[in-house]
C-alpha cells in the first residue's frame, strides 16, 4: 500500500506545482525550503487536498510532524488501514454484514475470514503488489476472497466470469500473477493449474510481465464489457478506491441500517461501487444473490424487508414481467435506483403502477464513478434525465456538448498503460436544465453518413414507431472500400415482417433520407451481455443468424 501512496502524493505534487515536474527528488527531502522547495501555503494546501483525496483526517497537531513524503505516506497509509475492512469489521461486530441462502454471517465473522483467507493466499506464494485475477459469480467466498487479497496488498482484478474466451487476455493485461476463477475457462496460457482454493479453480504463473507505469500504481482493476471490442482494463489507485467507496456513502446517507440487495455481479462496475463496497463499508447488510432471477429477487425483497435495490433495466422489466401475475407492493424498499442503460418510460411507470416505488437513475462509468443520480418521488417525465450531480465542481460541457469528468473517483488510467488526464472525456452528449443532466447520446453512437452526423438512438426511436417492430438495434457498418453505412437489427412481432421498401416508406414520413439505414437485416433477437448491453461479440453473433431484408 505504501508505494501506492507514495505514488499518488508524487503524481498530486507533479501534476500541481509546474516547477517539479522535471525536477529530481526522492521520498525523503523535507517539503519546505530546505528540500521540495514547498512554501508553508503549498504544504497546507497539499495537506488538505490529500485529505480529500485518500478521505482521511489530517489532525491539527501533525500537520508540523509531517517533514517528507515518505512520512506524509506513512501517516495516510496507517490512517487507511485503520479504515479497512477487517477493522471495521470489529468496530461493526455482531451486526449482519452478509446474508446468503439462508446463512447469516455477522461482520465479527466476516473479519475472521478475511484474515485467515489472507493468511492462505499468502501461503499459496501471493506476496504484497501481486495481481490475482478473480473471474467468480456472487458468493460470500468471492466477497471473503476480494477482501483477502487487498489484506495481502496484493491487487484484485475483476472480470466477468462468463468471459471465458477473454479471460487468457485479461490475465497476461492485467499482468496477473494468479487466476481464480468459476469454472475451467483453461487450459490458461502460460499458467498452471494449481487445484482448489475454497472451491474455486486456482492457477499460477510462473514468470509475470514486468507492469506499466499505471499498473504499478493499481490498487483494483475492473475490466468493462468491451462493448468496442476486448476488454478494458480500469485501474484505480489507492486514492480514487477510497473516494469510490466514501463520496457514494456520503451522498445516500448511508447509517448502516440498510439492507441492500445485491442482485448486481460484483464485477460489474455499478454493484461494486454502490452496493458492494459502499453497503459493507457502511455496516449495511448484503443481501447477495449469486445470478440474477426475478421472482427470486422479490421474494428476498419481502423476506429480508430490502431498504435498497439497485439494478439495470433489463432487470426492472423481468421483474415487471413476474409483478404483474403477482402484484406485490414491495413496502420495505425505500430507494430503487437504475444504471448502465437507458431506462423506458414504460418500466417506469408499469414499476410506479404495481409497488407505488419510483426508479430513479445512476449515471456514471468505470472510470468515473457515480457523476450524478436522481431522487425523485414521482415518475420522471423525462427518462433522459439522469439527475444532479454528484459533484458539481468536478465537470463541465464542451461547445459540442460532451461531457467531461474530473472527479475524486476518477481512475489513474488502464491496464494498456494509458493515464487517464486531469479531465475524462465521458463520450456521453448531455444538456443542462436546472442543474440536472440530460442524457442525449453517445458520440460513439453517433454516426457520420455523408458528413452529416446521425444519433443511433434517434434511428432506432423511429424504427420502434413501426408496430410491426418489436426490438431494433442501429451501428455503423464498414465496407471494404472505407466507406460507412448505417445498419439496422429489426426483431419483429409473431407472424409479421415487413420489405426493405416498406420501412423505408415508414420512416420517410419520420426522418430524412440521409439518416435511412443502407441495410436492414431481420433477427431472432438483440443479442445483449448479462447487464444488457449490445457488444462488439453480440454484434458479430447476430450478424451469423441474421437475414437481409
Amino acid at each position: 500500500m505504501r508505494t501506492r501512496i507514495i505514488h499518488a502524493i508524487e503524481s498530486y505534487i507533479k501534476s500541481n506545482f509546474s516547477r517539479m515536474s522535471t525536477r529530481q527528488w526522492n521520498q525523503n527531502e523535507p517539503l519546505g525550503y530546505l528540500g521540495l522547495g514547498l512554501d508553508s501555503v503549498e504544504i497546507m494546501a497539499m495537506f488538505f487536498d490529500m485529505e480529500d483525496a485518500f478521505q482521511i483526517e489530517i489532525s491539527s497537531g501533525d500537520y508540523y510532524e509531517i517533514h517528507t513524503v515518505n512520512e506524509l505516506a506513512a501517516y495516510i497509509e496507517a490512517r487507511l488501514r485503520g479504515q479497512s475492512i477487517v477493522q471495521l469489521s470489529g468496530q461493526y461486530g455482531e451486526k449482519i454484514a452478509v446474508t446468503e441462502d439462508g446463512r447469516r454471517i455477522t461482520y465479527g465473522e466476516f473479519g475472521r475470514d478475511i484474515k485467515d483467507t489472507a493468511s492462505q493466499l499468502k501461503k499459496t506464494g501471493i506476496t504484497s503488489e501481486d495481481c490475482v485475477l478473480l473471474a467468480l459469480k456472487n458468493s460470500y467466498e468471492y466477497a471473503v476472497i476480494f477482501f483477502a487479497v487487498l489484506e495481502c496488498n496484493a491487487v484484485p482484478a475483476l472480470a466477468d466470469w462468463t468471459a471465458v474466451h477473454e479471460l487468457s487476455f485479461i490475465a497476461d493485461d492485467s499482468r496477473a500473477a494468479y487466476i481464480i476463477s468459476e469454472r475451467k475457462g483453461g487450459p490458461f496460457e502460460t499458467f498452471a493449474y494449481s487445484g482448489e482454493f475454497m472451491g474455486f479453480e486456482f492457477w499460477k504463473k510462473g514468470e509475470v510481465e514486468k507492469k506499466n507505469w499505471v499498473l504499478q500504481d493499481a490498487c483494483l482493476i475492473h475490466y468493462t464489457s468491451g462493448s468496442t471490442g476486448r476488454p478494458n482494463g480500469v485501474v484505480h489507485d489507492i486514492a480514487s478506491y477510497c473516494n469510490m467507496i466514501t463520496h457514494f456513502r456520503k451522498a445516500m446517507h448511508y447509517t448502516g441500517e440498510e439492507v441492500l440487495l445485491l442482485a448486481l455481479p460484483i464485477s460489474h462496475g455499478y454493484g461494486l461501487s454502490c452496493v458492494f463496497l459502499s453497503g459493507l463499508y457502511s455496516g449495511s447488510e448484503l443481501v447477495m444473490m449469486r445470478q440474477f432471477q426475478p421472482a427470486d429477487a422479490i421474494a428476498l425483497i419481502e423476506e429480508y424487508r430490502i431498504t435498497h435495490l439497485f439494478a439495470v433495466p433489463p432487470m426492472f422489466e423481468l421483474m415487471n414481467r413476474v409483478l404483474r401475475r403477482n402484484p406485490q407492493s414491495l413496502a420495505s424498499l425505500l430507494y430503487c435506483c437504475s444504471s448502465s442503460l437507458q431506462l423506458h418510460p414504460s418500466v417506469v411507470r408499469e414499476f410506479y403502477f404495481v409497488t407505488g416505488k419510483v426508479i430513479n437513475q445512476e449515471y456514471g462509468s468505470a472510470e468515473t464513478g457515480v457523476i450524478s443520480f436522481s431522487d425523485d418521488t414521482v415518475p420522471p417525465k423525462d427518462t433522459n434525465c439522469v439527475g444532479k450531480p454528484l459533484y458539481p465542481r468536478h465537470y463541465k460541457v464542451t461547445e459540442e456538448g460532451e461531457l467531461l469528468i474530473s472527479s475524486p473517483e476518477k481512475a489513474s488510467g488502464y491496464s494498456s498503460g494509458k493515464k487517464i488526464g486531469l479531465w475524462y472525456d465521458t463520450g456521453d452528449l448531455v444538456e443542462i436544465r436546472d442543474e440536472k443532466f440530460f442524457l442525449k447520446g453517445r458520440i460513439k453512437n453517433m454516426l457520420v453518413c455523408g458528413g452529416r452526423k446521425v444519433f443511433a438512438e434517434e434511428i432506432q426511436a423511429d424504427l420502434l414507431k413501426i408496430e410491426q417492430v418489436k426490438e431494433a438495434y442501429v451501428c455503423q457498418k464498414k465496407e471494404d472500400s472505407g466507406s460507412c453505412y448505417i445498419k439496422a437489427f429489426l426483431v419483429w412481432e409473431e407472424g409479421v415482417s415487413m420489405s426493405r421498401q416498406e420501412i423505408i416508406e415508414r420512416l420517410r414520413s419520420e426522418i430524412d433520407q440521409y439518416k435511412i439505414p443502407g441495410q436492414f437485416v431481420s433477427v431472432p433477437k438483440i443479442l445483449t451481455n448479462e447487464m444488457g448491453k449490445v457488444t462488439q461479440q453480440c454484434v458479430e453473433n447476430m450478424e451469423k443468424i441474421s437475414v437481409i431484408l
